[in-house]
């Protein structure tokens, strides 16, 4: 190895280095946008489960349909921050997902 570094002169030398820099950013940056993405997958995996398993419990307790969707709903409606209302609410309606077009029709 010592001996392939003492055969490349300065700008050489910059120049292996700044590829092996410009590989390590990439694969870097490749891993942290993987891991971001199985991150959010796993958490939404994990929600629809949890919420499966919330509509099965609320179903063996003999619940109806409307009694589960009024539950979901303010569950959902409840854990929403506050400020998210308030940006949405600056938005045409075309721009905002279904669900928020709808509650923005009701209040």
């Amino acid at each position: 190895m010592e001996a392939i570094f003492s055969r490349l002169n300065g700008g050489e030398f910059l120049g292996l280095c700044g590829i092996i820099l410009g590989l390590v950013a990439l694969i870097g940056g490749l891993a942290i946008g993987l891991a971001t993405v199985t991150a959010v997958y796993k958490r939404r995996v994990q929600l629809d489960e949890m919420e499966a398993t919330l509509k099965m419990e609320m179903i063996q307790r003999g619940m109806s349909a409307d009694e589960i969707k009024q539950v979901l709903e303010a569950r959902i409606g409840s854990s929403r921050p506050k400020w998210v209302g308030e940006f949405l609410g600056g938005l045409s309606p075309m721009c905002m997902p279904k669900a928020f077009r709808e509650e923005a029709k009701n209040s």
